[in-house]
């Protein structure tokens, strides 16, 4: 073997999205948008050249973030895949550690990560850490064919779920929410506001319609909430053609404080759901002051974490100790590509 871990080129294209089609079901359009069609940062991708045979690669999905109050340019880590011949021989590690240095050279100095838990003990042997478990609940809109999509039904679950998922009401208010097809500009100053000393994906309006908008294989509702003409937060949800019957909140961004509108948002996503037939919906929880309790009072159960968020820097990054403060993340399913 002669292997070369390098910056792909043109040749390596056809061999890539063939791997990933069968790796993720991938086709032609959901790979243009996702390594090239994000307008506000490109994304990288690196290969294991073994003359001329494709042995493996990782993406380096491009994204701004928010830490604190500054914009700096990184990514998110995904699709690290080795072929089976070429596995046991150190070069998981060797390909992570390699495309995210070098990547860090073209100021990519921050990278994050979901990885599953086969994964993960390698990503940690080169550079990350993980800095916490997201958490995670779930809403039954319909009891009964929620129960009867379960293979296991414990003892008076039925009754159980009734109890745990009863809501609060909302309190009266004057919202203007409706559906929209895309993000308005003034998204941007809203997002910052709301973002304010939290560490987060950045959510400009190009990006957040290059994700939402613009996404070849799936169809995302989006939900906006205004008063008097200003912005008060959005909610971005899709149900899923892999398992029937089930919906998932990927985005929800309001003021810290405004349960209201919140818990308005999050009501309307729901009503829209039952209107498709779907029996329950998921959610990461926003790991931001008042949203455990916003989604309590919405009736949704909260259940053990299962997803690890794992953070790197590159030597020289300034504000690590404010990166690896989990409570200082703000987290939504829509920030992982798997959503």
């Amino acid at each position: 073997m002669n292997l070369n871990i390098r910056e792909m080129n043109p040749a390596d294209e056809n061999d890539i999205k063939n791997s990933l089609k069968s790796i993720s079901g991938i086709g032609e359009e959901q790979w243009k948008w996702k390594f090239f069609g994000n307008p506000e940062i490109k994304s990288r991708i690196w290969v294991i050249d073994d003359d001329g045979t494709l042995a493996g690669h990782m993406s380096l999905q491009g994204v701004n973030f928010n830490i604190g109050s500054k914009t700096m340019p990184g990514c998110q880590a995904v699709d690290l895949f080795i072929k089976e011949n070429y596995r046991r021989k150190g070069l998981f590690v060797k390909l992570g550690k390699t495309s995210l240095d070098e990547s860090g050279q073209e100021g990519m100095n921050l990278a994050i990560g979901f990885p599953n838990h086969e994964a993960l003990s390698g990503h940690l042997k080169y550079g990350w850490k993980q800095i916490g478990m997201i958490p995670r609940a779930f809403k039954p809109l319909d009891i009964n064919r929620y129960s009867d999509s379960l293979k296991k039904k414990p003892p008076l679950l039925k009754l159980a779920l009734k109890f745990k998922s009863k809501e609060k009401s909302i309190p009266k208010h004057e919202l203007k929410i409706e559906e929209i097809q895309s993000f308005p500009e003034n998204i941007d100053r809203f997002s910052k506001l709301a973002l304010q000393n939290r560490n987060a994906v950045e959510r400009s309006s190009q990006y957040l319609n290059w994700r939402y908008c613009k996404a070849p294989h799936r169809k995302y509702v989006k939900f906006m909430a205004s008063q008097k003409g200003e912005i008060k937060g959005y909610i971005v949800g899709y149900e899923s053609e892999k398992k029937p019957g089930n919906g998932y909140i990927v985005d929800l961004l309001v003021n810290a404080s405004d349960n209201i509108t919140a818990r308005a948002l999050i009501k309307t996503l729901e009503n829209h759901f039952i209107s498709k037939n779907v029996f329950a919906v998921y959610s990461w929880i926003p790991n931001m002051d008042g949203f455990n309790q916003i989604f309590k009072n919405s009736g949704y159960i909260f259940r053990k974490p299962t997803q690890p968020f794992i953070v790197r820097v590159n030597k020289g990054f300034e504000g690590e100790g404010k990166v690896f403060d989990f409570n200082r993340w703000f987290i939504t399913m829509g920030d992982s590509d798997l959503h």
